[in-house]
């Protein structure tokens, strides 16, 4: 299936949860999300040893983030968070990476670029999927800014773990992939009833 297709499916098929009766409240989708990440053990020993964690601000249909993240700083990670525009609003040609606090995230950026982002030694990266195949393989929004920040990034151990969030329906035997895309080494799924 080609991957516009499959992503306007996957969209769809998240928006068409939100509206069902079956769907989980808010506070019980943020209470899986923070149970299943802080189940994980690599995320666990991050937290414990106040490593950095790269996560991500969620928005529409994505599994949501916000809780997750303040439960993470409590626990002990410091926390970073990508931006893809620039301050004027314009689309950036790679990430930047921001710290984020319990008072929100700050304005300036950590690092500007991949070169700046290897001395931060992230133990782990959350990262935004519509699915995932147990090969891991993933499939994103089409941004292609995760793929380009991965390729330049060492596979773990060497580099940070790459977990992806998504929902229990959206985990295949495998995607198709395209040589520019990046898999990860697991992924956590939420359960969406």
């Amino acid at each position: 299936m080609e991957k516009s297709v499959q992503r306007a499916a996957l969209i769809f098929a998240r928006k068409e949860r939100l509206r069902a009766r079956s769907a989980p409240t808010d506070q019980q989708l943020n209470d899986k999300v923070v149970a299943a990440v802080l189940s994980n053990s690599h995320i666990a020993k991050a937290c414990e040893q106040a490593r950095v964690i790269a996560s991500y601000q969620s928005f529409g249909t994505e599994p949501p983030t916000g809780e997750l993240n303040r439960v993470l700083l409590r626990a002990g990670a410091s926390l970073i968070v990508p931006h893809y525009q620039n301050p004027d609003g314009t689309r950036r040609d790679e990430l930047s990476w921001h710290r984020l606090t319990a008072s929100g995230v700050e304005e300036a950026p950590i690092a500007e670029s991949l070169e700046a982002f290897h001395p931060l030694a992230c133990a782990a990266m959350l990262i935004p999927a519509l699915a995932v195949g147990k090969d891991g393989s993933r499939l994103g929004r089409g941004g292609g800014y995760y793929d380009k920040c991965l390729t330049h990034l060492p596979r773990f151990p060497k580099g940070p773990r790459r977990i992806a969030l998504v929902y229990d329906d959206e985990v295949f035997d495998s995607l198709d992939s395209e040589a520019h895309d990046e898999s990860v080494d697991e992924w956590l799924a939420i359960t969406s009833t």
